[in-house]
């Protein structure tokens, strides 16, 4: 809380994934406490959580520093936290706001490159879909983690047009879920794992615009790796599934999704370069598009 806060079958094997949303699943993630070194610090505070589960050595003190930062006011306009950190981080003496996922999803890629995942504006499905993967999911919300009356709002006015904020700004690291609760690391709590009610939490998420940031975990090839298996593909950007006709051209045979994962036994420099994920069916090695990962 701030003080100023304003396929058929395709043979394809697909990883990591489930669909379930009613066991308890709770994930081990770092705990880490904003104060009193950062009074507003709470979405680097819980990206430093993120980043140092995914095993990076990093701290809050650091992505305080490195994080972009605006003005809170300036030539009459208001900082936009999309853009940056509104004003200051350290003491509420000054006046501060927070910031939004793009700078912080920004910090975080420094560090994890194309392991960094954007989740704003996905369904609440993925979000729970990453807990169940292992990845516990930086996300803004707002301190009473329930949906907040309009009166609890106001606009804001900044050189890339209006901002809604709202004085119970605030961003935890999502660690588990049930029917009835979200776990949460608070870093204004006093432990981890916090539990708030589910059903208020995902309508506070969804009000304050769906933003959230997680990572792609490594993969565990002791329990993954099978016979034959050279790899592993993760989908990062829509990208056609083709196989071989007779006469070796390619043909489409299917759209990948983002997070989707594929086991690769195969790879070839035609075509620019292409994994083969199954029975003649393979995925151009795009730059940006795959992140593939071998033992």
């Amino acid at each position: 809380m701030k003080k100023i806060i304003l396929f058929g079958a395709f043979f394809l094997i697909c990883l990591g994934w489930t669909d379930q949303t009613n066991a308890k699943t709770i994930l081990n993630a770092p705990y880490i406490q904003q104060m009193p070194q950062l009074p507003r610090g709470c979405e680097v505070t819980s990206l430093a959580m993120l980043l140092q589960h995914a095993g990076v050595k990093v701290d809050k003190m650091t992505l305080a520093k490195q994080v972009k930062k605006v003005p809170f006011r300036q030539n009459g306009l208001y900082g936009n936290p999309y853009e940056g950190f509104v004003g200051n981080m350290y003491t509420f003496t000054q006046s501060g706001y927070g910031v939004y996922y793009p700078p912080i999803y920004e910090l975080a890629q420094k560090y994890i490159y194309d392991r960094a995942v954007n989740l704003s504006n996905k369904d609440l499905k993925t979000i729970y879909q990453f807990i169940d993967r292992g990845a516990p999911v930086w996300v803004i919300v707002n301190s009473k983690f329930k949906k907040l009356p309009s009166s609890e709002f106001r606009i804001w006015n900044t050189r890339k047009g209006k901002v809604a904020i709202t004085y119970r700004e605030h961003s935890v690291l999502i660690t588990g879920y049930d029917d009835r609760y979200i776990y949460i690391n608070d870093p204004l709590y006093h432990r981890k794992n916090r539990a708030v009610n589910r059903k208020g939490f995902e309508a506070a998420w969804i009000q304050m615009g769906r933003q959230a940031i997680s990572y792609l975990p490594k993969p565990n090839w002791k329990k993954e790796l099978k016979n034959g298996q050279i790899g592993k593909v993760t989908i990062l950007k829509p990208i056609q599934l083709q196989s071989k006709n007779e006469a070796g051209q390619l043909e489409f045979v299917r759209m990948l999704y983002p997070y989707e994962t594929y086991r690769v036994y195969s790879y070839s420099k035609d075509n620019g370069g292409m994994y083969q994920v199954g029975n003649n069916l393979y995925v151009k090695a795009l730059q940006g598009y795959v992140l593939y990962e071998t033992p």
